[in-house]
């Protein structure tokens, strides 16, 4: 098992404690910002409110609108739904999104699948495998170089 050393940037205590009174923000909170290189409180403020004005639109994904019909017709068909998802904090919350939405919806054979903490997830193999989902499968933020509808 290898061991891996963490490596913390040196934090400007001025612009630390400057940037927390101005934002009204933890002093940890503002570390980090300087830490990803936001250097200004304009910066700051885009960043902390970027979730609510995301210039993002998911709709703009290569066949999401497919994969949305995909999967709320198979929750009405009442088919088993497999949601992929790995070990990092958004992998980890867009499964329990996944899961909650399509409970709320009325979706009753889901079934949760993560990677071997190593591993990468192969959609061909999965397909293939023991997997109680063969036909219907959605992943969270597992970094796939493809796409199937």
């Amino acid at each position: 098992m290898s061991i891996r050393q963490w490596i913390i940037k040196t934090i400007d205590r001025e612009r630390q404690d400057a940037l927390s009174r101005a934002l009204s923000i933890s002093p940890v909170t503002a570390s980090v910002l300087l830490g990803r290189g936001v250097q200004t409180t304009e910066e700051a403020h885009r960043w902390l409110t970027m979730a609510t004005s995301s210039p993002h639109d998911p709709m703009r994904l290569p066949d999401m609108e497919r994969a949305i019909a995909r999967l709320h017709g198979a929750v009405e068909q009442r088919e088993r739904i497999c949601f992929y998802g790995d070990y990092d904090v958004d992998g980890v919350t867009s499964v329990s999104l996944f899961l909650s939405y399509f409970q709320r919806l009325g979706g009753q054979r889901l079934f949760l699948h993560s990677p071997p903490r190593a591993g990468r997830v192969r959609i061909e193999r999965s397909s293939r495998s023991a997997s109680p989902c063969r036909r219907c499968l959605a992943g969270g933020d597992l970094r796939l170089r493809q796409h199937l509808v």
